[in-house]
């Protein structure tokens, strides 16, 4: 009965302790794709072009709620004071294209920076089996490999 419970807790351990290190990984490889498309976004395009996003969204959510003649005042890109209709707004070809290269963006860094979190797994993979290895080769250290005959000598007179 010994044998089955201690057979059963090293397998059970080292199964637990495989998914704590998958789960690491992929915890890793979520906050690099996050912060590599953050990055992307953030050069790619300026905080308004994201007020103007939202200015559409606002739009849409006012159009789908009935109040497509309600008044939306907003200053724009260059100054201009704007007092447009919701339902204007959201049909506005530049903004609904706007947004268009945005969640195009969006997109795209996702694909490429799950491309580089999936090198980045295999990578860590790697490292980690080889440091296994290491840590799994025994060292026989004889008393010789240590100290030499003659420092021994020394050391004991």
């Amino acid at each position: 009965m010994k044998n089955l419970v201690r057979g059963g807790q090293t397998s059970v351990h080292s199964l637990r302790m495989t998914m704590q290190l998958f789960l690491t990984i992929w915890k890793i490889l979520l906050f690099a794709t996050i912060f590599i498309n953050i990055f992307n976004l953030l050069k790619k395009y300026d905080l308004f072009s994201f007020k103007e996003l939202l200015i559409l969204q606002f739009s849409r959510v006012l159009v789908f709620c009935g109040f497509e003649n309600y008044n939306i005042h907003f200053v724009g890109r260059y100054k201009n004071i704007y007092h447009l209709q919701a339902k204007i707004v959201s049909a506005n070809s530049n903004l609904i294209l706007l947004e268009k290269n945005i969640l195009q963006t969006i997109g795209n860094g996702f694909i490429n920076s799950f491309l580089i979190g999936i090198l980045l797994i295999i990578i860590l993979v790697i490292l980690f089996t080889i440091k296994g290895k290491k840590l799994t080769t025994e060292k026989f250290i004889r008393g010789g490999e240590i100290v030499s005959s003659n420092q021994l000598k020394k050391i004991v007179k």
